[in-house]
């Protein structure tokens, strides 16, 4: 997946999500590996929140601060779908949003095929 921002650093290396901030449970680990699926919480300004699907695409940092009360650590460079899975998007994750994981081999194979369907009709 490619970003267009050119003012980050990238990599493809595993993100340790912690048991403090991630419930381990089932088949559920507490480390995203590239490819993996997981389920976040994305926060809305009116204080809802809404759980979507996401695909790991490694970890992603600004390279400048834009607000000094901001944090500028490793975020999760994720590939999102939106509650209907009839698009994706990129989105900037902290990992403590994770609520769930699912490597790549308890993935159902049609929603991984959705996935990389959406980067070759996007080209990202």
């Amino acid at each position: 997946m490619k970003t267009s921002r050119t003012d980050i650093k990238r990599n493809k290396q595993l993100t340790k999500l912690g048991y403090s901030a991630h419930k381990c449970m089932g088949y559920s680990k507490c480390t995203l590996y590239y490819g993996d699926h997981f389920l976040y919480e994305e926060k809305h300004t009116d204080g809802s929140t809404t759980v979507l699907l996401a695909k790991y695409h490694g970890r992603i940092k600004p390279l400048n601060q834009i607000n000094k009360s901001d944090p500028t650590g490793w975020r999760i460079l994720a590939q999102s779908c939106n509650t209907e899975m009839t698009f994706t998007f990129e989105r900037w994750i902290d990992p403590k949003d994770v609520i769930r994981t699912n490597t790549g081999k308890g993935i159902n194979p049609h929603i991984e095929k959705f996935f990389q369907h959406q980067i070759e009709k996007n080209g990202y």
